[in-house]
């Protein structure tokens, strides 16, 4: 069953990628993962959806501690490929030898850090800094059009 799970993902993916997102289908199943684990951890720290007799600052706002914890490992793994590529092999691809071309350079369409890029900030990101009370100061906003 999870392979025709997994399956079905990976032809919905496809199919919004070609039809619908200006998007991979790896950005798309990057953020709508991301979007599916906002709704589940936003509801699991709910303190009026899921009462406990213990809580603590992590359940008075749920949609902010659920989009904190959903960046943390995006942004360890864009951390962790910046550095290798920007210091240990910055010529994996070809004409981005300066920084430069580094910034403003082509790049692998499949390529993991540009799919979190677009895909979480697009599908996820955007939506929930407009949706989380929280997260909807101005600064917070306009960092996404950059």
């Amino acid at each position: 069953i999870m392979e025709t799970i997994q399956n079905t993902l990976i032809d919905t993916a496809n199919t919004l990628s070609a039809r619908y997102l200006p998007l991979t289908p790896i950005a798309i199943l990057i953020g709508v993962t991301c979007l599916v684990a906002q709704i589940f951890l936003t509801l699991l720290l709910d303190k009026r959806v899921f009462p406990r007799k213990w809580h603590g600052p992590w359940n008075d706002l749920p949609g902010f501690t659920a989009h904190q914890l959903i960046s943390l490992p995006l942004m360890c793994i864009l951390t962790y490929y910046g550095m290798r590529d920007w210091y240990l092999d910055p010529n994996n691809d070809v004409g981005n030898d300066t920084s430069y071309d580094r910034v403003f350079g082509t790049t692998n369409l499949n390529d993991i850090p540009l799919a979190i890029g677009s895909g979480a900030i697009l599908i996820w990101d955007t939506p929930t800094s407009l949706l989380v009370p929280a997260l909807q100061d101005p600064l917070m906003l306009f960092h996404h059009v950059g």
